[in-house]
């Protein structure tokens, strides 16, 4: 073989070579159909942006996300904190950071002392006496002497006197003797009859009142001011067990005092030899009150209540 054939087939190897060295190295990663290396995927979501928070982690407008996980709030930091504030809502389970303004507190209410009640129970010291000081009840003036005995029982208190059985029973049958002549009977008299009669007339005192339609409040604001309360009733209403059943058509007795607790009435009640301090439930009481007309147990003909105020003195 010549030189220049030597030549020729040196060269044919050496573009042989180039090429394939040139095919490895450049045309080995081109996507060519059918023979990729790698297959095309849809490219994966951005879990910061459905988050509702950009890449720097500020809050992306739109976003219902108004908390970051650090339980602090973003906001632009060229904002006002006025505008920081209105534009991004505090949960209400977590607390802004910026505390709102405080608030000077008021002046706490005075709280009233309490009252402590001073009302005492009200009770006159007044002599009994009962309208039978010796039993006799057989005796008409005594049977019916509750009137006298009550008007006796009061002027002892206004004269500051004290009784005992001879002086009251002859007294009851001088008040007796004395009301026939005035009125014709000294069986029974009218709330008026026995303030005219037995207390102006008989006893010439004057200070005493009659008032009617009275309430269990008139009473007691009488007993408040001072004064004993003489009140004719339906005898029978009262329910006393001491009265011999079925107990006294018409029964005069005076009121000395009230029990606030227990809204009592305290009476001396002649009727009984037990009547000294004699309590009856107010409402007993005022139910059984009535003013029946003079006479011997006369048919009651206006209803209506009435008492007698009796004052400790007049001068």
């Amino acid at each position: 073989m010549d030189r220049s054939s030597t030549q020729k087939i040196i060269f044919a190897v050496i573009i042989i070579l180039f090429s394939a060295g040139y095919y490895f190295i450049f045309g080995k990663h081109e996507n060519v159909p059918g023979n990729a290396v790698e297959e095309k995927t849809e490219k994966a979501p951005d879990v910061a942006l459905e988050a509702g928070i950009s890449e720097q982690g500020t809050i992306v407008d739109g976003s219902d996300r108004s908390e970051v996980a650090s339980g602090t709030y973003e906001s632009d930091p060229g904002a006002s904190e006025k505008e920081s504030q209105a534009e991004i809502p505090a949960s209400p389970s977590v607390a802004p950071a910026i505390a709102p303004p405080t608030v000077p507190s008021a002046e706490p209410p005075i709280t009233p002392k309490k009252e402590v009640s001073t009302i005492k129970n009200i009770l006159f010291s007044v002599p009994f006496a009962s309208q039978a000081p010796y039993g006799n009840w057989s005796d008409a003036r005594n049977q019916d002497g509750c009137e006298e005995a009550a008007a006796i029982m009061a002027m002892a208190w206004v004269n500051g006197t004290a009784l005992n059985a001879k002086s009251v029973n002859d007294e009851i049958y001088k008040i007796a003797a004395y009301e026939e002549e005035a009125v014709g009977t000294f069986h029974d008299t009218s709330a008026f009859d026995t303030a005219e009669t037995i207390f102006k007339g008989y006893f010439k005192y004057e200070g005493i009142e009659v008032k009617y339609r009275i309430k269990i409040e008139d009473i007691i604001n009488e007993l408040e001011a001072g004064n004993l309360v003489v009140v004719p009733t339906r005898g029978q209403l009262l329910g006393n067990p001491n009265f011999t059943p079925p107990g006294p058509l018409t029964h005069e007795l005076v009121i000395i005092g009230y029990d606030f607790k227990t809204k009592e009435f305290i009476t001396n009640d002649p009727g009984t030899r037990n009547g000294k301090g004699y309590r009856y439930d107010e409402n007993v009481l005022i139910d059984a009150v009535i003013d029946y007309p003079t006479g011997s147990h006369e048919k009651v003909v206006e209803e209506k209540t009435a008492m007698i105020v009796v004052r400790p003195s007049v001068k």
